[in-house]
């Protein structure tokens, strides 16, 4: 079976390496291809369509200390990806349906969600 290509993107380390052990530990149907801790950074290698091309998913933070998770999709073309919300914020769920988000989950993010 093909393991379906994910990136990360968060701008707190200590989130991206619990969600980066998470998926490496309990989905063996992921591989991750690149992890961010800048939003704009996420969004140059976004961008590039040789690169974006092969993912399949985003795990997507929305509050970064320049912009939110919603610029970084407004600013890319994501009709092809699934979008994964990773956030500790619960107010923006039904801003999440507009950009048809695949899910959303709430952090700190439990295994089972996951």
């Amino acid at each position: 079976m093909k393991k379906l290509k994910c990136i990360l993107i968060d701008d707190e380390p200590r989130n991206l390496e619990l969600l980066n052990y998470y998926i490496e530990k309990y989905c063996p149907d992921l591989q991750i291809e690149a992890i961010f801790s800048k939003r704009a950074i996420a969004e140059d290698y976004l961008k590039d369509e040789s690169k974006c091309s092969v993912i399949d998913i985003i795990f997507l933070d929305l509050i970064f200390d320049q912009g939110t998770g919603f610029d970084l999709l407004d600013q890319i073309d994501y009709a092809h990806l699934h979008i994964i919300i990773c956030t500790a914020h619960d107010e923006f769920a039904l801003k999440a349906i507009q950009y048809e988000v695949v899910d959303y989950l709430l952090k700190p993010i439990e295994i089972q969600d996951l």
